[in-house]
């Protein structure tokens, strides 16, 4: 299980629910310097399906203290990647 505890770190703890339900040692991933992951209404992180994996929105810095947030989006990524690979690269 991950969550995020009261000091605002992503943590994960092993959990068993068969026969009785208990939680391992808890583990801090990410220390509660990044803000965002305590949102209230938007989730800034997601775990890939096995578990090994996070995906997370960064905000990059730039020069003079600004920031700038960029999305990259593959559309069709299995057809890039056939293409690519019959290419050779």
């Amino acid at each position: 299980m991950f969550y995020i505890d009261g000091a605002g770190s992503l943590v994960a703890v092993t959990v068993v629910a068969d026969p009785n339900f208990s939680t391992g040692q808890e583990t801090t991933l990410f220390d509660g310097s990044n803000p965002r992951w305590i949102d209230p209404i938007y989730r800034y992180y997601d775990v890939t399906a096995d578990d090994q994996r996070f995906v997370m929105v960064r905000t990059a810095g730039l020069a003079g203290g600004t920031s700038q947030s960029q999305v990259v989006i593959i559309d069709n990524w299995f057809t890039e990647l056939r293409e690519k690979m019959r290419a050779g690269g």
